[in-house]
């Protein structure tokens, strides 16, 4: 089993700025799966309080092509825990000792025992270099997937339960997060409701309080899922919520305010272009999918990184 490779620019930046902060938000760690096309970072429920995350970059974008060397004899697919807080330390000290080059690399290091004993463990290696600057940073990191194990996260990563529709509710990221701030500190739950007219309702009820925020005109996909408001609705927020829900034109969950609120906030670490939020069939979860622009692609969308949160619901 091998691994080597230098992080790109840009890799650092994602990893520093975006990606490692978004899953520090989520739990302690994170399981890494690479492969020759990419890396995925996985959290699944054992790793955080409830909520699924997965993010995927394509490893040529996280490294420098030429710099790769991965082998292992399962597929060349190596994975293994780590933690996020460790590796957060690692490219802080680069960032303030002024690194220009990051070389990484899957190593086995003998770890003194009791009694004069050792053991080999592994360890990714950082190679941290720049002017007048070299440094060596060693993170352990947990034992090798099995087959087994490579298998499930796999699972997990090409799994495609996709929403019956989605809103984007990026345009609306600052208002809801100003929503979030005002209701998290009077409940741990709340109820998140959709419709296909592009509407997204936040209700917090308790004794002795109702609070209610519509935000609407927001757009609904696929684009055949839309629908078009009727002229006569009715007055109030909660009556258009309740008879969009009695016409099966939305759907309403209730979930953990925390759960919300860290989701909202990988907003601003990782600047997507579209904020993805649908309901799953049936009201089993809450599915964000985070959406990025490539203004060099003529889609105009980036596929080479990809991030999702799938947030569990609270039982009525």
């Amino acid at each position: 089993m091998r691994f080597k490779a230098v992080l790109s620019d840009q890799g650092i930046r994602l990893l520093d700025k975006g990606l490692l902060p978004t899953l520090e938000k989520f739990g302690q760690t994170c399981q890494l799966l690479l492969s020759l096309e990419d890396v995925h970072f996985v959290q699944d429920v054992v790793d955080t309080t409830g909520t699924q995350v997965i993010a995927r970059v394509a490893i040529n974008e996280l490294f420098n092509s030429g710099s790769i060397r991965l082998e292992s004899r399962y597929r060349n697919l190596i994975g293994f825990e780590f933690e996020v807080s460790l590796l957060r330390r690692v490219f802080k000290s680069a960032e303030t000792n002024g690194a220009d080059r990051i070389e990484v690399k899957l190593a086995n290091k003998s770890v003194p025992l009791a009694a004069g004993e050792s053991e080999s463990r592994p360890f990714l290696t950082f190679a941290v270099t720049g002017e007048n600057m070299n440094m060596v940073h060693e993170l352990q990191i947990g034992p090798p997937f099995k087959p087994a194990q490579i298998d499930n996260i796999l699972a997990e990563v090409e799994s495609t339960s996709l929403c019956p529709f989605y809103l984007d509710v990026q345009p609306i990221i600052g208002q809801m997060q100003l929503q979030m701030e005002r209701l998290k500190s009077m409940g741990d739950s709340l109820n998140l409701s959709l419709s296909k007219m592009g509407e997204l309702y936040l209700t917090m009820r308790g004794e002795g309080l109702f609070l209610m925020s519509e935000l609407g005109g927001l757009l609904v996909l696929p684009e055949g899922a839309a629908i078009e408001a009727t002229a006569r609705r009715p007055e109030t927020a909660e009556e258009r919520l309740q008879e969009s829900l009695e016409m099966e034109q939305a759907a309403g969950v209730d979930v953990q305010t925390k759960h919300l609120s860290r989701s909202l906030a990988a907003s601003q670490l990782t600047q997507p272009a579209q904020l993805l939020c649908g309901i799953g069939e049936n009201g089993g979860y809450v599915h964000f999918m985070f959406v990025y622009r490539d203004p060099l692609s003529t889609a105009g969308f980036d596929d080479s990184m990809s991030l999702s949160f799938k947030l569990p619901v609270r039982e009525e």
